[in-house]
């Protein structure tokens, strides 16, 4: 039963890696999400996680809800480094007992480390880096969806790194469809979204965002959903990507 999920979960989002984003200067911009220092830089550390949170439900089922009564969590977490391009990063799946699988990519190729040895695979349209909601795809979409006219800020710094939070009150996007298919119980159920985006002072970009959108079977059974994203060291001359050296 959760094949279809892992599945959309691991390809889903990759054509979105290079989204179009809003420019403008480096100095905060009220209002504003600005994907161009992510452009910039594009040296930065990263960590994203997508939890889908199947309830549980002891109602009658229905021909939209395949799912077994007791429901499920899929929890996916991606941490990395991004360098003018290239990824190191590590995606884990805490709920299946933390497995997990580590990927470089390198201009056209990415390596996957399978039983300590590094497999290559190139990069094209029809087989493209199978990581998911990447910051600056992530940002892509934000800076389509999101209108933050007249949304309140108040100053507060994440880790450091000063920042203005908006609370975002079921804003309407196509987030759910945008990564994982209009096709999918997410995308077809989910259709707003609540939460925070922290937009860094120093060029408005997001520098941390926690969302949370939430749906409904015609059965009753609600599936929800988790976004979050948190990028630092933006710019960091200690960042570094190569591909990696035979075990």
């Amino acid at each position: 039963m959760l094949r279809p999920l892992l599945l959309t979960m691991a390809v889903a989002g990759v054509a979105l890696l290079w989204a179009a984003c809003g420019g403008g200067a480096s100095s905060f911009q009220p209002g504003v999400i600005n994907c161009e220092p992510l452009f910039e830089s594009q040296r930065y550390r990263f960590e994203l996680r997508v939890l889908v949170d199947l309830k549980e439900f002891s109602g009658e089922p229905t021909d939209d809800d395949r799912y077994p009564p007791e429901g499920f969590k899929l929890d996916q977490v991606i941490s990395g480094i991004a360098d003018e391009g290239n990824i190191d990063a590590t995606i884990r799946y805490p709920d299946l007992d933390n497995s997990e699988v580590h990927l470089i990519s390198v201009g056209s190729v990415f390596w996957t480390l399978v039983e300590d040895e590094w497999v290559a695979h190139q990069i094209t349209p029809e087989s493209p880096l199978p990581i998911p909601y990447l910051p600056l795809s992530l940002c892509g979409l934000l800076d389509r969806d999101l209108d933050l006219g007249g949304v309140e800020d108040v100053s507060e710094a994440v880790g450091g790194t000063k920042a203005h939070r908006y609370t975002l009150d079921g804003f309407p996007t196509e987030l759910a469809a945008t990564i994982w298919s209009a096709e999918s119980d997410m995308g077809r159920l989910i259709t707003e979204y609540s939460g925070d985006v922290w937009a860094a002072d120093d060029g408005s970009y997001p520098l941390k965002v926690e969302l949370t959108g939430n749906g409904f079977y015609t059965s009753g059974r609600e599936l929800a959903t988790v976004i979050s994203m948190e990028v630092s060291d933006r710019g960091s001359s200690d960042i570094n990507v190569e591909a990696p050296t035979k075990s």
